[in-house]
């Protein structure tokens, strides 16, 4: 009899029934102490009884809680309540893939993003020893992040695992009262034999569920039970392309090795799988291209070890391109910078032989220079701090002076530039050099992003930062990125918006970068994408309909700049990383403790022994990662998932905004549970910090709403307002006594009670100021900002007296090697001023011409 809604188990109550199988039903129901939504798996009351059921329960208790990974559905809690056993899990919304693949076989790019997150799944759990035995596309839940695997229910534990749990290897009862265990259609053939099972089963079932999502069609089908077995046992399915014809080689290769009757012949390990599907995702399936050889795979891992010099890169370049497609290696590449440092932007001159470009080098800031092809030497035009974004076909400069500012224009023969218009991010002149296109900021009740098209008529507004503007080679569209929705969009004339490409995002250093195809008929476009975090940028080329095709893509991050009439290509390479220096308690230099490659400061224990960090880039993975470091320079430990903000005042909390950054985790520093607060009404959240042991300041927005700040009680999770919207909190908000939280909003700094009350104007900062840190006793905030005339490579701590607005220079902070460094941030401090932690990033770079690419 199913189980009422309304009924408790421990502190959980059932809202309503999910499912039911032969073991176990599954409800929604409410974590009363969190205030979450949860899924409640119990025992089924007819199988109370059963013991081999409450074993298999038990079974998958202990499997799940081996696993943490982000496909791979969590477990929260066990339980037994009045002989009735229970789990936990996290809720998941969405559809089965069973229920899913009802409606038709998945889209190609689809298929091979959910397999390779299933075979990472198994591989994590494989080499936990836990060899999941029931794989099929209704153990799949597909919500909006992806998939996840879930029912570990028939998961058999083995003593130890190999590198990817091919060891520990048993012979398994497989019968229930006379009951094959797992869903038949699925099984491999040594799982009907009743044989020795490992990895390679679940890789058979995973085959199966590869073929499933590319046709629509299961591998085997029979008309009764024993047929089906015999099919498993000694039939092949139809190939792939009998369904889908324009089905890749390649994951025909895959699927055919994972099917294979003898688990000798299978791919051996998930981890491979994964491997073999996401090089078809990046490309390599293009005509069928085999995998590179040994030699070549050495070749490659040279020119990812960074050996990247005049000769190397250009090789990096087209050894990758004629890896990742059918072509010989038949692009060419010519370096034409040398000097130490970073491209910021270039463009040909109309002659198409000239270059002009911005660039910073040997630490010095950034400058507009011009080179010509085939030399190594580059002039200087005398234009210092700006950013070179268009050229007219009569030789007019459109320059920026930094990444958003004053719009100006300078003949390229010589001549003072003449500003034109303020507030600018980017622009281009329309093909006939008669006008511009333009970006800009309106800075209203709240900023707005403006295209003018051309400059002066406005077509389009988006609350979100719109960058990268290019007009089309007819001059009746432009092409843009939307930083906020990570998307590529062309307007027309009119304002009409048509979106191209989605999941764009920055990586190692490059921000995405456009330029139209000479014809007009495609976008060329930069960018790493939000489902392969763990790569540098690649060149693509999206048609004004959509369809996207890889052009190249190289083990170290690149822009595309512009893109000649003949079809040539200025091409930056950038190799970027996030530093992070501290000065430890009782020391009087720096050390550098940057981890992995990105190193974001996020906050320091009050002794100053300990930092958190957020990691970035590649080692950031796909669920953001929160570190904590001693000072002292020992290993950096990984506390969990997500971003991290704020670290507790007893330092046994970190405060982390959740994979989908709608809730907030609570991450232990030492012992301890994960907790999750209920996000209330909040669908996207920016920044926090903690007002006392027991409430914590953040930023964020209600649908429908513009950014404010709002407290929330951690142990009761309600979340109410504190501030009107445009408000936003700074690294460190809330006042040492905890009664007030510094917000920034409406063009001025404002200090809000907690409890309720007007808010009192803060006199003693000014706008640019970044709060770092407050005295123990309040009477000090010391507060960073940028130096004037070198921005990007040195920031000054000033010590405010908040009572009397006294401000006096504490600090400069600089790291050692000034060259390549972009900006510095991510300031934290100890009460006392003694101790502190900054993050820095450093980009080195080139330019390049590319000639072949298509």
């Amino acid at each position: 009899m199913p189980i009422e809604v309304g009924a408790r188990f421990g502190p959980y109550e059932t809202l309503a029934p999910l499912g039911a199988g032969g073991m176990g039903e599954v409800y929604r129901a409410r974590d009363t102490r969190l205030g979450r939504t949860v899924a409640l798996k119990v025992v089924s009351p007819t199988g109370i009884g059963t013991p081999s059921r409450l074993e298999r329960f038990q079974r998958e208790a202990q499997a799940v809680s081996r696993l943490s990974h982000p496909h791979i559905c969590t477990l929260h809690d066990v339980g037994e309540q009045d002989g009735v056993a229970f789990l936990v899990m996290e809720y998941l919304e969405g559809e089965t893939l069973a229920e899913r693949l009802e409606t038709g076989p998945l889209p190609l790019d689809q298929a091979l993003r959910y397999g390779v997150q299933i075979a990472e799944a198994l591989s994590v759990a494989h080499r936990q020893g836990v060899i999941h035995r029931d794989l099929k596309p209704g153990n799949v839940m597909v919500t909006r992040d992806g998939v996840k695997l879930l029912d570990f229910g028939l998961a058999k534990l083995t003593q130890e695992g190999g590198p990817d749990g091919e060891g520990g290897t048993e012979s398994l009862h497989l019968t229930d009262e006379g009951t094959l265990l797992g869903t038949v259609a699925y099984m491999a053939p040594e799982q009907l034999e009743g044989g020795r099972l490992d990895a390679r089963t679940d890789i058979f079932a995973l085959g199966a569920v590869l073929y499933e999502m590319a046709t629509g069609r299961r591998a085997f089908v029979g008309k009764s039970r024993a047929s089906l077995i015999a099919a498993i046992l000694s039939s092949e399915p139809p190939p792939l392309a009998t369904h889908q014809p324009l089905t890749p080689p390649l994951l025909e290769r895959v699927v055919r090795r994972c099917l294979a009757k003898d688990p000798e012949e299978r791919w051996q390990s998930a981890r491979d799988v994964a491997s073999e599907l996401r090089w078809i995702q990046e490309g390599g399936s293009e005509a069928g291209v085999p995998r590179p050889t040994a030699a070549r795979r050495r070749a490659r891992s040279m020119l990812g070890a960074g050996l990247v010099g005049a000769g190397l890169a250009a090789l990096a370049f087209a050894g990758f391109t004629a890896l990742n497609g059918s072509r010989p290696l038949s692009p060419s590449f010519q370096q034409v910078t040398f000097r130490r440092g970073f491209v910021i932007s270039a463009v040909f001159a109309p002659d198409g032989e000239t270059i002009v470009y911005s660039a910073a080098w040997d630490g010095q800031p950034d400058e507009v220079f011009s080179t010509r092809r085939g030399s190594t030497e580059s002039r200087a035009l005398g234009l210092k701090r700006a950013r070179v974004v268009s050229i007219s076909r009569s030789g007019e400069m459109a320059l920026i002076a930094g990444q958003i500012g004053t719009l100006a224009r300078a003949p390229l023969a010589g001549g003072a530039p003449r500003d034109l218009l303020e507030d600018v991010v980017d622009a281009d002149w329309t093909p006939d050099g008669t006008g511009l296109a333009v970006v800009r900021i309106v800075r209203v009740s709240r900023p707005e992003f403006v295209v003018e098209f051309p400059m002066g008529t406005r077509i389009y507004a988006s609350p979100t930062l719109l960058t990268r503007i290019r007009v089309s080679p007819k001059g009746d569209r432009v092409a843009l990125f939307d930083s906020g929705e990570k998307e590529l969009f062309v307007l027309d004339r009119s304002g009409a918006r048509a979106t191209l490409a989605k999941g764009l995002y920055q990586s190692s250093g490059v921000p995405p970068c456009l330029a139209w195809s000479p014809d007009g008929s495609e976008v060329w476009f930069t960018a790493a994408r939000s489902d392969a975090w763990e790569g540098p940028p690649a060149l693509w080329a999206v048609s004004l309909s959509g369809r996207e095709r890889l052009v190249a893509r190289a083990p170290i991050g690149y822009a595309v700049n512009d893109v000649r009439r003949d079809g040539t290509v200025l091409l930056g390479v950038n190799d970027s990383r996030a530093g992070m220096r501290c000065l430890p308690p009782g020391e009087t230099v720096e050390r550098e403790l940057g981890w992995l490659n990105y190193s974001w400061v996020q906050a320091l224990s009050s002794d100053g022994q300990t930092v958190l960090f957020a990691a970035g880039g590649a080692g950031r993975g796909r669920r953001g990662a929160a570190y904590l470091r001693k000072t002292d320079g020992s290993p950096a430990v990984r506390l969990g998932e997500g971003e991290p903000k704020a670290l507790s005042p007893d330092g046994r909390w970190v405060l982390a905004a959740a994979p989908s950054l709608r809730e907030w985790s609570l991450l232990p520093t030492s012992v301890g549970m994960h907790r999750t607060l209920p996000p209330g009404p909040i669908v996207q959240l920016l920044g926090a910090a903690w007002v006392d042991g027991s409430r914590i300041a953040l930023s964020g927005r209600e649908a429908g709403r513009g950014v404010r700040v709002y407290v929330q009680d951690i142990e009761r999770g309600a979340i109410r307002p504190l501030t009107p919207e445009g408000f936003s909190l700074p690294l460190q908000a809330a006042t040492p006594d905890g009664k007030a939280v510094l917000a920034r909003g409406q063009g001025r700094w404002s200090l809000f009670p907690i409890d309720g009350g007007d808010p009192r104007p803060a006199p003693f900062l000014e706008l640019t100021d970044s709060p770092i840190q407050w005295s123990a006793d309040g009477r000090v905030l010391y507060v960073g900002r940028p130096r004037a005339e070198t921005p990007d490579t040195t920031a000054d701590v000033y010590r405010v007296d908040v009572a009397t607005s006294r401000r006096d220079l504490f600090r400069t902070l600089s790291p050692p090697d000034p060259t390549g460094v972009e900006w510095i941030e991510g300031f934290a401090l100890t009460p006392d001023g003694r101790s502190y932690c900054y993050t820095y990033t450093q980009t080195m770079g080139s330019l390049y011409v590319a000639e072949g690419l298509r």
